[in-house]
């Protein structure tokens, strides 16, 4: 079990004293994944019609500039504690993935289970220990012929050892199994356009998880974006 947590800062009135609780936070239950945010205010909370009581954001706002969020605090101070808690959330997540030992006991208790497999398969990528993920993916496409994961899995790595005919082979079985399916069809499309095979992007969630959040909000405020629309 993957544990995530989703942390905002950016908050009225909070001080660099309740950045660093947050940052303790983080140490403290050490999480694999971490996303961060500034806070972001929308029509029909407390805060939101405060804002617009005092004139810091207009009526027509999301009408006027197609935005889908305006931020509550734009300054000096969110960039930092943005920036701070990325910081902390990158060294913490090195520390609290699980080791072969742990996944070895934990297949002892439990048995065979797919969800484990690509955790043990994912973590050994990480590592680069290439065969062993393999084996993971394998033994996933031996038990259980019906589920696309193992197929999935095993066409991202094979792709990125270089091995475009076994990648698209298991891609075509993922088809297969689940007509339609939009990531293994965006991918296909991908490898059979592309001159030489191109890396997977990392997943969404698990122990391999890019961060989001602070990134976005960094890049919007060097184009003037959407926290430029309220005062701090």
């Amino acid at each position: 079990m993957n544990l995530g947590v989703y942390l905002i800062t950016g908050i009225p009135g909070e001080t660099w004293s309740d950045v660093e609780t947050s940052a303790e936070f983080l140490r403290e239950v050490r999480p694999h994944d971490a996303q961060l945010s500034p806070l972001a205010l929308y029509p029909g909370t407390r805060l939101f019609d405060r804002y617009r009581a005092e004139g810091r954001v207009s009526e027509n706002f999301f009408r006027a500039t197609g935005d889908a969020e305006v931020f509550a605090r734009v300054d000096s101070h969110t960039e930092r504690a943005l920036r701070h808690l990325a910081q902390v959330a990158d060294q913490v997540k090195a520390t609290a993935r699980y080791t072969p030992a742990e996944f070895a006991e934990q297949r002892k208790w439990l048995g065979f289970c797919a969800v484990t497999n690509v955790l043990c398969g994912e973590a050994a990528e990480e590592a680069g220990r290439w065969n062993e993920a393999e084996a993971q993916y394998d033994e996933i496409v031996r038990q259980e012929p019906l589920n696309t994961w193992g197929f999935l899995k095993r066409a991202l790595l094979r792709q990125r050892l270089d091995r475009p005919r076994e990648a698209l082979a298991d891609l075509n079985e993922v088809l297969r199994l689940a007509p339609g399916n939009p990531e293994a069809a965006a991918l296909q499309a991908q490898w059979k356009s592309a001159s030489r095979p191109s890396r997977p992007r990392k997943p969404a969630h698990g122990p391999t998880a890019e961060m989001k959040g602070a990134e976005g909000f960094r890049q919007s405020r060097k184009g003037g974006g959407k926290g430029s629309q309220t005062k701090s």
